[in-house]
């Protein structure tokens, strides 16, 4: 199924596009699309919100098992949410990570 990317900001604040490119050069292998990386960039941040600053390297470390298993489109964004999702031990908080970054993906 395909993903439609959400007009609503991780953080209700403007893409950094620059920012977002130089993600896509250095830490993004080519054959992710533009759009996975969007949205990846508001599920990261969301989950940095949730477990502070060492989310950033969880997540880099997650981001890159995801890409190892096929299929890595946007509709596929829901196991790396799920991967990160292991991370967050309070299951409350846990479950409103997954609740807000699967909001992230709508599925058309």
């Amino acid at each position: 199924m395909p993903a439609r990317i959400s007009t609503r900001s991780a953080l209700d604040r403007p893409v950094d596009l620059a920012c977002l490119y130089a993600k896509f050069l250095v830490v993004t292998p080519q054959k992710t699309l533009p759009a996975v990386i969007l949205i990846r960039d508001q599920i990261d941040t969301l989950f940095v919100r949730f477990v502070g600053p060492v989310g950033v390297t969880i997540a880099q470390e997650e981001f890159a098992e995801w890409l190892k298993i096929a299929p890595n489109g946007p509709s596929a964004l829901s196991r790396y949410i799920q991967a990160l999702s292991v991370n967050i031990f309070d299951k409350d908080q846990r479950s409103a990570f997954i609740r807000s970054a699967l909001s992230k993906i709508e599925i058309v």
